[in-house]
């Protein structure tokens, strides 16, 4: 293998497919590398824990073509580290030589076989980034991060719904829910898991991207982005029944306060800087106001009142502040709607603008 090539490209390429190396020692030491694949003028490279698999592409002036495995982490600080300007880049069987101005570098390759990457389908459908960005940001975070419970809880569940599909993730304290409809993907009563972590990554990619090119196999799925495949095992396991924690009817939560989204991001942001680990934001709802109230025997208080409308009885609930927040910050709305059946049953956020979000919290016993 061997080529030259502006810095920037390839530290974007093996940055990014770097992403998808394992960082736990799994037994097999190629998954500790990058493996670079070169034809033509085409660079292409992986990085893979066989769960996650990021492919990154980068266009080199290729003089031989040939395929090599490097240690994952040397190889991307390196090319960091290389000043401005061309890079060339020669290997063989034993070792790469990386060159820069007067950098010269050569690093020993890793002499075991890569493992064979999953292989993708034909069958595609191209939808807009944006879009799935923004929903994967509504939900993700309500996933679970603890693999020691179910660990189908890692996973966001994607579904048939209606005309489009449905993204749910819970941790079993909060739900969250993003409709897209007219996204058709899968095909009616299909639904995958896939996990959030690997959603997290392919946010990531989406930032600057206009459309996402999505490939579903019977074991994992593919996201190809400017360049960039993300290919993810998908979870075994079911996904829980949410159904029964839906509203069957508007008067089911006949308790509605309806505030100013950022005014009340700023409050619990203030309020919260006195709450500890653990440590509550008891909500005090009055007919035209909402106390915020944080308080720690070995911190202090911290209370806040702000404008509100409310319908419905006056009451008091708590919440954890952090599972609030993420809800609050999800709603794409310049207003939010809590809607709240009685203090120690599921509340429901909302923003008034779509009915698009919908996000369950269960509140903390006061």
């Amino acid at each position: 293998m061997k080529f030259r090539c502006e810095r920037d490209p390839l530290v974007e390429a093996i940055s990014v497919a770097s992403r998808g190396v394992t960082t736990r020692s799994s037994g097999r030491q190629a998954l500790l590398g990058l493996n670079l694949v070169l034809v033509g003028d085409q660079l292409q490279v992986t990085g893979s824990d066989l769960d996650l698999t990021i492919i990154a592409t980068a266009s080199v002036s290729g003089s031989r073509d040939g395929t090599v495995l490097v240690p994952s982490k040397l190889l991307t600080e390196i090319v960091r580290n290389l000043p401005e300007g061309a890079v060339t880049f020669e290997a063989d069987d034993n070792e790469v030589r990386i060159g820069s101005g007067r950098s010269q570098f050569a690093v020993k390759t890793i002499a075991v076989d890569y493992p064979p990457m999953p292989e993708t389908p034909e069958s595609a459908v191209t939808i807009d980034a944006a879009l799935l960005r923004d929903a994967i940001s509504q939900v993700v975070s309500a996933a679970s991060t603890d693999e020691s419970r179910k660990f189908e809880l890692t996973g966001v569940s994607i579904a048939a719904h209606g005309t489009g599909i449905r993204l749910v993730a819970t941790d079993t304290y909060r739900l969250a829910i993003r409709d897209l409809p007219g996204t058709s993907i899968l095909t009616e009563g299909q639904k995958v898991l896939v996990p959030s972590s690997a959603l997290k990554e392919l946010n990531r990619l989406l930032t600057t991207a206009e459309n996402v090119t999505i490939r579903l196999a019977e074991r994992h799925v593919s996201f190809e982005v400017d360049g960039v495949r993300l290919v993810s095992q998908l979870l075994d396991g079911s996904f829980p029944d949410y159904e029964n924690l839906l509203p069957k009817s508007a008067d089911s939560h006949p308790n509605r306060l309806t505030i100013e989204r950022e005014t009340f991001l700023e409050a619990l942001k203030r309020v919260g800087l006195l709450s500890k680990e653990n440590t509550k934001i008891r909500l005090d709802i009055k007919n035209d106001s909402v106390e915020l109230i944080a308080e720690s025997f070995d911190v202090g208080k911290a209370d806040e009142v702000i404008d509100a409308r409310h319908v419905g009885e006056e009451l008091e609930i708590s919440f954890n502040p952090e599972y609030l927040r993420a809800g609050i910050e999800a709603a794409p709305s310049d207003e939010i709607t809590i809607e709240i059946a009685r203090p120690t049953s599921p509340v429901l956020i909302r923003g008034n603008e779509t009915e698009d979000f919908l996000y369950l919290l269960m509140p903390i016993r006061n």
